[in-house]
């Protein structure tokens, strides 16, 4: 392990100065390091293959460089802790499941949290001395060697599958702000509906994946579940974002993705567990809490998500009872009733 982590070490500072668009020679690399010439060019060897450095030649400079000017190797790029905590993120990617982006930022991340070696690249000369003569041995050492990404845990609800084809013409559209076109069947629709709209953003929420965009035919900002998109074309003409069309300016979004135009003020009693769980969380900048003597909560609070609010409520079972709005303690009632009826 000495002699890999030396190897290694050698390899950040090639790479350190590799970029810094320089042209390095094999005889300045070999001098940076105190290696030979041959121990260099095995050096740039194993850049290539075993990190798919996108490196070549200049003979014009008589040195070497990067095709792709932001690529660096990993440790060169964060710090030790980091590399945990990127261990620990992978983790975190199960909750996005079945889309591109989960397999594209995994890949990322699973590089990141490699066992490397942690050093000072602080660019100190006499450090880089004093460790490639082996006389530093005990600042050289795997820095991700307790496996803490399998100590924490994130659960998420029910994925679906994304198909690739959309994800990344999506991804291009909103990058360059082209408008796109696409087939779509809805709850309610018979069949596929062509559909014409501008990309805005991309919204993960309970297991799935959606567009928010603006639909120029109807005047109007919607959702639309990636894993429903079907026949996607990504076109050449553009269109102008506007600085205020931001989901996150249009709702506080803490009930997920759906909302309406209007805001409402809401008022729920809450019971048991569900008053437990509710006390300390914030649902609202606007939400006051009222404190029962029998442990009840009176939350109120205004919001612009009706559905998702309703389910919530509906969720809590006996615990939670809506107070406002009314169409809440109408749909309300009428829903227990139908699951009753059910019985």
């Amino acid at each position: 392990m000495k002699s890999n982590n030396i190897s290694y070490y050698r390899l950040l500072i090639i790479d350190r100065e590799i970029s810094k668009s320089s042209y390095p020679s094999s005889q300045y690399l070999a001098n940076k390091c105190e290696v030979s010439v041959p121990t260099i060019k095995r050096d740039i060897r194993d850049l290539k293959l075993l990190f798919h450095a996108p490196l070549q030649y200049s003979k014009k400079n008589n040195g070497y460089f990067y095709l792709n000017k932001t690529f660096r190797l990993p440790g060169m790029l964060t710090s030790a802790q980091n590399i945990k905590i990127a261990a620990s993120v992978c983790n975190f990617l199960d909750v996005v499941k079945g889309s591109p982006y989960y397999n594209d930022t995994l890949a990322f991340f699973e590089e990141l949290s490699t066992v490397v070696p942690q050093f000072d690249i602080s660019g100190n000369r006499e450090y880089e001395r004093e460790a490639l003569k082996d006389k530093i041995k005990t600042n050289i050492k795997p820095c991700v060697s307790d496996n803490l990404g399998s100590k924490i845990l994130f659960l998420g609800a029910p994925h679906t599958i994304i198909n690739k084809q959309v994800w990344y013409s999506i991804l291009r559209a909103l990058e360059k702000q082209n408008i796109i076109s696409f087939d779509y069947r809805g709850y309610n629709d018979k069949r596929p509906i062509h559909r014409v709209v501008y990309p805005y953003q991309l919204i993960f929420d309970d297991g799935e994946w959606s567009l928010f965009c603006f639909v120029p035919k109807k005047r109007e900002t919607r959702l639309f579940n990636l894993s429903k998109i079907q026949k996607i074309d990504v076109l050449d003409s553009t269109f102008d974002k506007k600085d205020d069309v931001d989901f996150k300016k249009l709702t506080e979004g803490v009930f997920g993705r759906y909302i309406e135009n209007k805001y409402e003020s809401f008022e729920i009693l809450l019971k048991g567990y569900s008053a437990e769980y509710s006390r300390n969380r914030i649902f609202s900048t606007t939400q006051k809490i009222v404190r029962k003597d029998n442990g009840d909560i009176i939350i109120s609070f205004r919001s612009n998500q009706y559905a998702p609010i309703k389910a919530w409520v509906l969720k809590q079972g006996a615990n939670s009872i809506p107070l406002k709005p009314k169409r809440l303690v109408d749909d309300w009632k009428n829903e227990i009733i139908k699951m009753y009826k059910n019985l």
